[in-house]
């Protein structure tokens, strides 16, 4: 699922908290077409906003390696957990400026709010699918660049994952890069207190599925 946005908006599910990123205005394309973007004011700066799209396209792996695919979170409880989520990138074609990049996810508990994750991407423009093989995120290769995502309380509802533009930006500049390629980010959990859990794309049949939103600006 792919959508063009005006700007960010995150509804908590709790409290009614509203957040708008005045960073993130533009000018919407709405002709409907399923790749659609927006420019910013004119220029050449575009945005997406893409969705896992499918069960195979995000995990959690448990301690001792199982792999839970058809499962409802990704539940990183503890130092031993991993996570993953993967998304098809249109329209952005290698060496593009990332100018922003982030994350938007779902979490259902105030209880299970606390990220203290290492976040990387799989190095190549084609991750394959997640699967049921044991230890399948943690055995992939991971990013010369990660992202350090370490906070408490940041409450349930819809939330913002730190800047990924560094990751993104690795992901684009891969010499096999094309538009169409697929972003695979890896969550490695410290967890040294606190658990953080987010909706996998099975817990609502696909209603709130994990998000990717980037602006960049073409090459």
């Amino acid at each position: 699922m792919i959508r063009s946005t005006a700007l960010v908006l995150a509804l908590s599910l709790t409290g009614c908290h509203l957040v708008l990123d005045p960073g993130d205005y533009t000018d919407e394309n709405t002709d409907g077409g399923a790749d659609a973007t927006s420019t910013d004011g004119g220029d050449s700066t575009r945005m997406i906003r893409v969705s896992v799209e499918s069960g195979a396209d995000d995990a959690l792996q448990d301690p001792g390696g199982v792999m839970n695919i058809a499962y409802a979170w990704i539940s990183l409880y503890s130092d031993d957990h991993w996570g993953a989520v993967r998304f098809r990138i249109p329209d952005i074609t290698r060496g593009a400026t990332i100018e922003r990049a982030y994350l938007e996810l779902l979490i259902d508990s105030d209880a299970e709010d606390d990220p203290d994750v290492v976040v990387y991407i799989e190095p190549t423009p084609n991750p394959l699918p997640l699967t049921t093989s044991p230890y399948d995120i943690s055995e992939r290769a991971r990013s010369a660049a990660s992202v350090m995502w370490i906070d408490t309380g940041i409450g349930a509802g819809i939330v913002q994952s730190p800047s990924l533009i560094s990751l993104v930006q690795e992901a684009v500049d891969h010499a096999s890069w094309t538009a169409g390629s697929y972003i695979l980010f890896i969550f490695d959990a410290r967890q040294l207190s606190g658990i953080f859990e987010f909706w996998q794309h099975e817990n609502g049949n696909g209603a709130s599925p994990a998000e990717l939103v980037i602006r960049y600006t073409p090459n």
